[in-house]
């Protein structure tokens, strides 16, 4: 039950249905899931652990809000971490997952041209995922995961210009055609022009964030 309240959460945390600063009622969701409140704050602590959630002593379990400073910090361990996965995945390349990585650039591609910009920056995670995993190393992908899920949780990328995500399409097909041919500086150097892209809009990205929040939400989590 620990684990099907902690997916759940998570995918409540993504879908922004739960949200940065928002209190997370441990009492309510311990009823949602006919539990004890034991079990629902190991899996709150479980979410501390990894960064999503935090616990602010005599009030409770909040969504973790990121500063800027925090953004920049995990934005540098990402580059570092990506390129050893890159240079990782065309040494263990497999014909299967390299599909795999396919499948992602096809369904941000589907996204862009719907214009879906809300379902770009999970789809851009995945994609970021799956080259972490073609890496064979369990703990550098478990370590690029967590990043990743941290930068996406407080970022919206609504209202985005079209062109900038036309530019990201381009840069995952670079990235994963180079890896496919074995050619690890074309898809270091693409992953660099895309880290570039990727590093401006984080950094527009939470300048509205920024300016549109109003203080700490008290809401239940409603999942």
């Amino acid at each position: 039950m620990e684990k099907i309240i902690y997916q759940t959460l998570k995918q409540e945390l993504f879908a922004r249905k739960i949200i940065p600063t928002q209190k997370l009622q441990y009492q309510y969701i311990a009823d949602q899931f006919n539990v004890s409140r034991t079990i629902v704050k190991n899996v709150l602590n479980v979410l501390h652990q990894e960064g999503l959630v935090e616990l602010i002593p005599n009030k409770g379990y909040y969504v973790a809000e990121l500063s800027k400073k925090k953004v920049e910090e995990l934005f540098a361990i990402r580059v570092v971490l990506e390129r050893l996965a890159i240079r990782k995945a065309v040494e263990n390349f497999t014909p299967t997952a390299h599909d795999a990585l396919l499948v992602c650039c096809t369904k941000f591609s589907e996204a862009v041209a719907r214009k879906a910009t809300n379902e770009l920056f999970p789809l851009d995670r995945d994609f970021h995922v799956q080259i972490a995993q073609m890496s064979n190393d369990t703990t550098l992908a478990a370590y690029l995961t967590n990043v990743q899920e941290l930068l996406f949780l407080d970022f919206r990328v609504e209202g985005l210009a079209s062109e900038k995500n036309e530019l990201a399409e381009q840069e995952h097909m670079a990235m994963y055609t180079a890896i496919g041919q074995k050619d690890t500086e074309a898809a270091l150097a693409a992953y660099m022009q895309h880290t570039f892209l990727a590093c401006n809009l984080l950094k527009l990205v939470f300048s509205r964030s920024e300016s549109g929040r109003s203080g700490r939400a008290d809401g239940d989590a409603r999942i």
